[in-house]
């Protein structure tokens, strides 16, 4: 619970892509090349808090950690440098991990209550397209 992940809305990432098709049609020669597309280094954080978010949520839910001696060992600390993307895409995160995972676990509830899950997905899209 207490490794470090780089966490994001599944968004970033799709839009990076995007993104990236756009730029390699344009110029593959150019774009050819591997890439990252990951969240700020300030939302690089402890699976622990992330799961905490995610709790806070869901009324009602709760969690217990445990750390089994026997796990496999781990990196304790994922990040990933999306410099490249950021500057010659132009590719930025617009949602930071609490309206990530506010976002995720909203789309989750929605799910279980079983919502129409394309109507309030193409909501949430809209959100993030819109920014807000």
């Amino acid at each position: 619970p207490d490794a470090i992940r780089p966490w994001q809305h599944v968004f970033e990432p799709l839009r990076g892509y995007l993104l990236l098709a756009e730029a390699l049609i344009e110029d593959p020669d150019a774009f050819c090349e591997g890439w990252n597309f990951g969240p700020e280094d300030a939302d690089c954080r402890p699976v622990r808090e992330v799961v905490d978010l995610a709790v806070s949520c869901w009324p009602g839910a709760r969690v217990e950690y445990h750390t089994p001696v026997d796990a496999p060992h781990e990196a304790h600390f994922l990040k990933l440098d999306c410099t490249k993307a950021q500057q010659r895409l132009p590719w930025q995160p617009r949602w930071r991990l609490p309206e990530a995972v506010a976002r995720s676990a909203s789309w989750y509830g929605a799910y279980a209550q079983a919502h129409d899950m394309r109507a309030f997905s193409l909501g949430q899209l809209a959100a993030y397209g819109s920014g807000a």
